[in-house]
């Protein structure tokens, strides 16, 4: 099986980019820690898309959602035939999902 792309909307650049802007300026005992759990969270989703749990009460049907435990955020997701499209990136400690 072919391996998909992984795209990323706008929206879910500029809340990766404010993440870890925020992450380098206060993180500074484990400065690589967003990057490298984002990066092995891209990896696993991309080899096992389904991985990430179905979120309820979105206007996307198939968003999904995988918690990146070490640095406590949610990214949220959606696959595609030939794609996973990152949709957006949220702190855990925020009550509820983000408008999908």
């Amino acid at each position: 099986m072919a391996r998909r792309a992984l795209i990323t909307i706008s929206r879910a650049k500029r809340e990766i980019a404010a993440a870890r802007a925020w992450w380098l300026k206060n993180r500074d005992k484990a400065p690589f820690a967003f990057d490298e759990d984002l990066e092995r969270t891209f990896d696993l989703i991309l080899e096992h898309p389904a991985v990430g749990g179905l979120v309820r009460g979105t206007r996307r049907r198939g968003a999904r959602r995988i918690y990146i435990d070490r640095i406590r955020y949610y990214l949220y997701y959606e696959v595609t035939d030939g794609a996973i499209i990152l949709l957006s990136l949220s702190h855990s400690a925020r009550g509820r999902p983000p408008r999908l």
